[in-house]
């Protein structure tokens, strides 16, 4: 049996294949698409591989299925309700590989309607170069990652789609947290 990583990579790379299937119009849309408070129902798929880490040479694959709802409350904010179910494969994190849905998160996030800064190519790709953190409520350690990678829109089919991918450096991480990793994704834009 194919193992679940390269089995989301086949599909990643089918669907890359058919890029010439770019769509005429949309660079409205590519940059909704971009803007997490922007107001646009989408549903994304988004893998996370990611390597290093424990003794070095621990891998950990995440698919993370997150539906976002946004919705605005007055004239210049947003209430972005967000549900996130993972789905994890972990190697030499433990003696036996393991398996399994991680618990799922809802988030409701307020947001100004104010656009951030987005760039769209002419044919309708996004860059971005964005970080984040988070701190453990238990262990005060901080985790850093920076991503940077590339956002696509294309036509196959209906609904439209965004396919993409980016790579994640760790700048700073807990002891034992991996050092780097890689993010496909794929989002259904639902329409309006």
């Amino acid at each position: 049996m194919m193992p679940m990583p390269r089995i989301v990579a086949v599909a990643f790379l089918c669907a890359a294949s058919a890029a010439p299937a770019l769509a005429r119009s949309g660079a409205g849309l590519a940059a909704a698409l971009a803007n997490p408070a922007a107001a646009r129902i989408g549903l994304p798929f988004q893998t996370n591989s990611d390597f290093g880490g424990g003794t070095g040479d621990v891998f950990r694959y995440t698919l993370n299925i997150q539906l976002a709802v946004p919705s605005a409350l007055t004239s210049d904010r947003n209430l972005v309700v967000r549900t996130l179910l993972p789905g994890m494969y972990n190697e030499r994190v433990h003696p036996d590989c393991r398996a399994g849905c991680g618990g799922v998160t809802q988030s409701f996030l307020f947001s100004p309607t104010a656009p951030i800064i987005i760039r769209v190519a002419p044919a309708q790709a996004t860059f971005f170069l964005k970080t984040g953190s988070t701190c453990g409520r238990t262990r005060p350690q901080w985790t850093v990652p920076i991503h940077a990678g590339v956002d696509q829109l294309v036509t196959l089919g209906d609904p439209r789609k965004q396919i993409g991918a980016g790579v994640r450096h760790v700048a700073e991480k807990p002891d034992g947290g991996n050092d780097w990793g890689i993010r496909p994704n794929l989002v259904f834009v639902v329409p309006r």
